[in-house]
């Protein structure tokens, strides 16, 4: 279930973002916005690389070692440093680029240093980074 609620709020994140997402710039804001989605689906592709992990590891009752945690904190924080790339490049930088920012690095930091926490535990938590940035993130990008 977990597991699930990181790709719904990926979804919702991308989604929300790209829906009528005008290209203003020149050839650099098109290159970032064309290259950053490779980053974005490779993000997308290490994380849930980093949620069967830790599926494997809850059942098995193992810890997450650094490289199970790795794949999942880095994956989402590469998709969300690559989410804050693309409007930073092709708009104005705002608070929602900030927010990605912000939550990769809390993302990463927790993968790095979650040593002691049980699988389910750790991807609660980046599954509830997620879910507080698009709480917060969406009803901006609506207006």
């Amino acid at each position: 279930m977990l597991g699930f609620t990181v790709a719904a709020a990926i979804w919702w994140l991308y989604f929300d973002l790209f829906r009528g997402m005008p290209i203003h710039g020149g050839f650099g804001a098109r290159f970032v916005w064309a290259q950053g989605h490779l980053l974005i689906f490779a993000g997308i592709a290490a994380a849930s690389v980093g949620v069967e992990f830790a599926i494997e590891a809850a059942m098995s009752g193992e810890s997450l070692t650094l490289a199970d945690r790795l794949p999942l904190a880095a994956g989402i924080a590469v998709y969300l440093l690559a989410m804050a790339a693309i409007p930073g490049a092709t708009r104005r930088l705002d608070r929602v680029v900030a927010l990605r920012l912000a939550t990769a690095g809390t993302v990463l930091a927790l993968g790095l240093a979650g040593s002691g926490l049980e699988p389910l535990s750790f991807v609660a938590l980046v599954a509830a980074l997620l879910v507080g940035e698009a709480a917060i993130e969406l009803p901006r990008a609506r207006r």
